[in-house]
């Protein structure tokens, strides 16, 4: 199996993903020095290794984007990869706000583990990410310790709570807790803030996150209906519309799973005689998957 080096870049907002192997050692080797120039280059591409699998994933800001950095290392600078099916990303979020109290305690010979910490989690408005803040007092809980406690729930929620996508948009405050003057120690704090944050699984009714798009689209008055038919038929929905002489000008938004090859489409469906651009919006609840359904199985970018 190849190594891979983890110095590569995650993408700063990635939507689309792909799983790559080189194909042969030499191209391990091309792949290593390739990305790590590429993913610095543009902030937009990201690669990363599942450590769960080793699996190694390519990502981007949609598929155009993510083409023309597959063309750049198979063509320009000839790295011979076996290549999986694009897929999009998800993000995962909470949606009731929950306080989990939780003591890690392991006795460990004469120096054992231990650590409490009072966490309250509350869902944040869309696009607010993550939030950390520390309400306890520091003789109740020192900032070493809280310090700890903030990348523990990083740690934890980088792997999600449903299908193993990043948790966002929702605030964690640290408001109380525990520590022992012989057992404590930063490690037993990013243990039990991480276990903390797993705990939300039961008691905050987490919900899978997919992109949004914004579609921009110039149509013929004689197009718009079988345009309109094909939206619908992709999940989306028109928000604004005007005309402008003989085209319709609509502003809709789209699930971007729907919208996979969606520029070909789009051409077909107008017989090249419209335009259509398109941009990122916002992350909006998968209503159909949540906590407890079994159909959470259709999500295919799950990595978990």
């Amino acid at each position: 199996m190849a190594t891979y080096d983890f110095e590569w870049a995650r993408s700063v907002l990635c939507l689309v993903e792909l799983a790559v192997e080189p194909a042969t050692d030499d191209a391990a080797r091309k792949l290593d020095a390739a990305l790590f120039v590429l993913t610095r280059q543009d902030s937009g591409f990201g690669a990363f290794v599942d450590p769960a699998t080793g699996q190694l994933w390519l990502e981007g800001q949609g598929e155009p984007h993510l083409s023309d950095k597959l063309d750049t290392l198979l063509n320009l600078l000839g790295v011979d990869l076996v290549i999986g099916p694009a897929q999009v990303t998800y993000r995962e979020t909470i949606t009731q706000a929950a306080t989990v109290d939780l003591t890690h305690n392991r006795p460990k010979g004469l120096k054992g583990e231990f650590a409490r910490v009072i966490l309250a989690f509350e869902p944040g408005a869309t696009g607010s990410g993550f939030r950390f803040e520390n309400a306890a007092p520091e003789d109740v809980v020192p900032e070493v310790y809280a310090s700890a406690v903030e990348q523990g729930l990083e740690t934890a929620r980088a792997a999600g709570l449903l299908a193993g996508f990043p948790v966002i948009d929702l605030t964690a405050r640290l408001i109380g807790g525990a520590a022992h003057d012989v057992d404590s120690s930063p490690a037993a704090f990013e243990i039990a803030a991480a276990s903390a944050f797993e705990a939300l699984r039961d008691r905050a009714a987490p919900a899978l996150l997919q992109p949004i798009m914004r579609l921009a689209a110039a149509v013929s008055l004689d197009q718009i209906g079988p345009f309109v038919a094909d939206l619908n038929a992709r999940g989306g929905h028109i928000i604004d519309s005007g005309l402008r002489g003989d085209q319709s000008l609509v502003v809709a938004l789209a699930p971007l799973a729907s919208l996979f090859g969606y520029g070909p489409a789009f051409t077909r469906l107008t017989d090249g005689q419209a335009n259509c651009t398109m941009a990122f919006d916002h992350f909006g609840i998968v209503e159909a998957v949540v906590e407890g359904q079994a159909d959470a199985a259709p999500v295919v970018g799950a990595r978990a």
